[in-house]
């Protein structure tokens, strides 16, 4: 289901919800705005959705529960997903439901982008065990590192193609020499300090802000 690009303004209509054989989704680029109806978790709802795209709108959403809020309820249903892209929208917490969301997706995500909106507090350690993803953006999102892990828990990742970590609160050295399949890294805007790094393995990347 391609809708992007379409001026759609609104809410996102709860019918979809009963499409139970959708496999992509794509709403990117509109003027979608309220939170993400529950119609399209509840029960077996969109259990085949692969790849789902909502970046680009005006969704809203809070993460402020230790029981999930709306962040964790996503992974109840949503278990063959790939790519979830929620970038450049209104989503705000702390990041419970969120850490929730992920584990429940380790085995399966390969693109992760909630860059550009409105979280708070840490990096959630589930993060670190998608160690399938080859799209990582987490960029603007108001999620920082924890300082006593720091950066190096990026080693973890070694079938990153795309990295974009600006303005996450990141601190000391760049370990990347190991992340060989990295064609496109984005660290600026934190405190980095120390050398550049030896960039002679990564024979992949072709475009680096620091």
């Amino acid at each position: 289901l391609y809708l992007q690009h379409n001026r759609h303004l609104g809410p996102i209509p709860p019918e979809i919800g009963r499409m139970s054989s959708l496999r992509t989704w794509n709403m990117s680029y509109n003027h979608v705005f309220d939170k993400i109806p529950t119609t399209l978790w509840q029960g077996n709802s969109l259990r085949h959705l692969e790849s789902l795209d909502l970046s680009h709108n005006l969704l809203t959403g809070e993460d402020n529960s230790l029981y999930g809020g709306d962040f964790y309820e996503f992974g109840q249903s949503w278990k063959k997903l790939t790519s979830l892209r929620l970038e450049n929208n209104f989503f705000r917490g702390k990041g419970f439901g969120l850490e929730r969301l992920v584990s429940k997706l380790v085995s399966t995500l390969e693109e992760f982008d909630i860059s550009s909106n409105y979280f708070s507090g840490t990096v959630p350690n589930a993060l670190f065990e998608l160690t399938n993803l080859n799209v990582l953006s987490l960029g603007r999102s108001g999620l920082i590192f924890k300082a006593k892990d720091g950066i190096h828990n990026l080693t973890r990742f070694q079938n990153l193609e795309y990295l974009n970590l600006t303005s996450c609160g990141l601190r000391g050295e760049i370990p990347i020499e190991s992340l060989t399949s990295l064609t496109a890294l984005d660290l600026s805007y934190n405190a980095l300090t120390g050398r550049i790094p030896k960039l002679r393995q990564l024979t992949k990347l072709f475009s680096i802000d620091l």
